[in-house]
């Protein structure tokens, strides 16, 4: 079951809203993982935070910023092909959810997670 399923009693519109949200959501983190930039930062500005201190390398960004560099161009590139692929074969009604080719989607989050020593987040 998935969460729509669980939900049948929502209106259309309801579902509507839920979806974007998700599609929303979606959205940032693709565009928090695609961003070579201090991820405080981009946290920070997330939560529409002003005040904030230097990062001084506690972010994987700030402390190998030529690797966070190369992977957040790559999953672009992912995307990108991703989306052009999704184009040649949509036909007219057919859809990928949230827009991306899932098996993409999925290779890039393994990617990014296993790029990253359990360590680096302690």
């Amino acid at each position: 079951m998935n969460c729509f399923q669980a939900r049948k009693g929502l209106s259309d519109y309801a579902k509507d809203i839920q979806i974007k949200a998700l599609q929303t959501g979606f959205e940032k983190i693709l565009e928090y993982c695609e961003k070579a930039e201090c991820r405080h930062k981009l946290m920070a500005s997330f939560f529409n935070e002003s005040d904030l201190k230097k990062c001084l390398k506690n972010c994987d960004f700030c402390r190998i910023p030529e690797k966070v560099s190369q992977q957040a161009n790559a999953l672009k590139t992912q995307r990108q092909e991703s989306l052009y692929s999704r184009n040649q074969r949509q036909n007219g009604q057919a859809h990928e959810p949230f827009g991306y080719e899932p098996r993409i989607v999925r290779n890039s989050c393994r990617k990014l997670a296993g790029a990253y020593d359990a360590s680096f987040f302690f």
